[in-house]
């Protein structure tokens, strides 16, 4: 069992050494020797992160123009030498290695995993259109407001073949 110094002093040794590669600077050692030297400590300090609190999983997708497949639930530490879409996850790492050292010298790490993490909107007893209007993203209103105008405008196709005219006693 590592003490809260001995944690910090690994990420500190991790982070150093992560934001070395991220800036291309290999030197003393060079590029083999700093890549075996953050696998070895990079199960360490995931363990370390994950066990104070501050993992966090990622989701990344290409730009719209492009497309393609959306990852989701990326765990960064596992995609620490690769680029997603020209994007390197190790901001992100650091990100989460800073502030998990910055939760362990605060000495207030109990306190922070009593309070819980994913807390849900409390939904009321009766869902109105105002609850809705504050709770419900536009991106959502969006997507409600194109089904409904696709619906139409497929109604108004539809009721112009011969068929559905007869069938609905339209002719």
């Amino acid at each position: 069992m590592q003490t809260v110094e001995e944690k910090i002093a690994c990420l500190e040794r991790f982070d150093v050494a992560v934001t070395r590669w991220f800036e291309g600077k290999y030197d003393p050692e060079g590029q083999d020797v700093l890549r075996k030297s953050l696998n070895e400590m990079m199960p360490i300090a995931r363990n370390i992160t994950h066990s104070v609190g501050c993992l966090q999983l990622m989701s990344v997708a290409p730009p719209p123009a492009i497309g393609g497949m959306v990852l989701n639930n990326i765990n960064p530490f596992d995609g620490l030498f690769q680029t997603y879409y020209g994007q390197s996850l190790i901001p992100n790492i650091r990100d989460m290695t800073q502030q998990a050292i910055g939760l362990l010298r605060s000495g207030r790490l109990e306190e922070v995993k009593e309070i819980p993490r994913n807390s849900h909107l409390p939904l009321p007893e009766k869902v109105t259109l105002a609850w809705l209007a504050l709770h419900v993203s536009m991106k959502h209103w969006f997507m409600v407001v194109g089904i409904l105008a696709a619906v139409f405008m497929l109604g108004v196709k539809v009721s112009t073949i011969g068929f559905i005219r007869e069938l609905l006693g339209l002719s």
